[in-house]
């Protein structure tokens, strides 16, 4: 009689098993990207006050446009879409550099700040999953993350390095 119950018991589950359907990637990214925003950290942090030398930097939890994963085959990745400095709505001029291990981003300017202003710093980044040979930007705005804020400049104390590099 037991063995009778426990073969039951394994048709059941088998049969339910087959009628899964397979999950939806958005829902395997969303699981992942609830806990885990791309941006984790951006300085000058918003408020602060920094010296005009002062490369901004973002850091991130996954490794940018590095391939992910999961233990079903599921494909994911994380884009940078912007990393930009203004001033009174004017883009500064500079490049973005993104680490060799795809952690870090820092914008470099074309030169240096001015003294005494008021910067806006803003980063985003959305998740991608692969479909066949194909990247596929989410619908959903949960998955694309975003931060912005400001910071003001001072002059700092000059040694010899900050007046080469300006």
């Amino acid at each position: 009689m037991k063995a009778v119950k426990l073969t039951l018991a394994s048709l059941i589950l088998t049969i339910f098993a087959s009628s899964c359907k397979k999950e939806d990637p958005e829902d395997i990214i969303k699981v992942f990207a609830i806990e885990n925003d791309i941006i984790s950290s951006v300085t000058p942090a918003n408020g602060t006050i920094t010296d005009i030398f002062t490369l901004p930097k973002a850091e991130f939890s996954l490794a940018l446009d590095s391939i992910f994963e999961n233990e079903d085959g599921f494909s994911y990745r994380a884009v940078l879409d912007q990393f930009s400095i203004s001033q009174n709505g004017i883009q500064t001029e500079g490049e973005v550099i993104i680490g060799d291990d795809g952690l870090e981003a820092y914008f470099v300017p074309a030169g240096h700040f001015d003294v005494k202003e008021t910067y806006q710093i803003d980063v985003s980044s959305h998740y991608e999953y692969l479909d066949g040979d194909q990247w596929n930007l989410y619908e959903n705005n949960d998955l694309i993350n975003s931060y912005s804020g400001s910071f003001e400049t001072v002059l700092g104390i000059l040694t010899e390095d900050k007046i080469e590099y300006s």
